[in-house]
């Protein structure tokens, strides 16, 4: 009951400093979150129409750095917004030495949390390979990609600091949330069940591709707010020791 009501408290936490000031909040990560939506479209139409198979991989390559930075861009002007009240228009505030750092402890992350999901995933369908159901073959997955984002969590509670300036240790955010595994997760279980129901949603929907494309981005836009949101109370409540209220 206890690790409910911390995780209940961190979700709060995170949606009120969106609903504080939704016209900053939008300011802030709009742009980015377009330029993470668009430029990687762009460059994945370019890279299907390319001929040379080098000029394809290259385009695709773009596209994936395109949509890291932008993010990164939208992490890093989001918390400097919240962390020290930092504001920019029409441009977002974010330091591009800070962009790329953050980027780096990303990357550093996503790396570690890979190994372990693959790790989870082989582990599981070693077990269900052979004349296993289409949907046993998938819960390994999922367990895998849950796995992975309860490790970010708790690793990524140092990256708000990250996006203010240089930190201690990479290992900060782990050390600090010692014991707080299980409210994370339920945090993450959240952020899974909504951003699966955008998706589903969108696929269900009789539209257009293009047009489901464009709606489920602008739904999910709220998704990977609360997600940074969420590691921005993480920080706070577990590196910071501020209470949640």
């Amino acid at each position: 009951m206890v690790i409910v009501l911390q995780a209940k408290a961190l979700l709060f936490y995170a949606v009120r400093m969106i609903l504080r000031d939704p016209k900053a909040a939008l300011r802030t990560t709009a742009l980015p979150y377009v330029l993470a939506q668009v430029l990687p479209a762009l460059l994945y139409g370019a890279a299907a129409e390319a001929s040379p198979v080098t000029t394809e991989w290259s385009l695709r390559l773009a596209g994936e750095l395109a949509f890291l930075v932008s993010m990164a861009w939208m992490a890093v002007a989001w918390h400097r917004l919240i962390l020290i009240h930092e504001t920019g228009w029409p441009l977002p505030t974010a330091p591009m030495g800070r962009v790329a750092a953050y980027l780096a402890y990303v990357a550093a992350f996503e790396v570690t949390v890979m190994l372990v999901s693959f790790i989870v995933i082989g582990g599981m369908a070693a077990t269900v390979l052979f004349g296993a159901a289409e949907l046993a073959m998938q819960v390994p997955v999922y367990l895998g990609i849950f796995a992975a984002s309860v490790l970010f969590g708790r690793l990524g509670a140092i990256l708000p600091a990250v996006a203010l300036g240089p930190v201690t240790s990479i290992l900060d955010g782990w050390r600090a949330t010692r014991g707080a595994t299980l409210t994370i997760a339920l945090t993450c279980l959240v952020l899974f069940l909504l951003e699966e129901a955008v998706f589903r949603g969108g696929m269900a929907l009789q539209i257009d591709s293009r047009l489901s494309e464009v709606l489920q981005a602008v739904l999910q836009w709220p998704v990977f707010l609360l997600g940074i949101a969420l590691l921005t109370s993480t920080y706070l409540h577990y590196v910071k020791g501020q209470p949640l209220e």
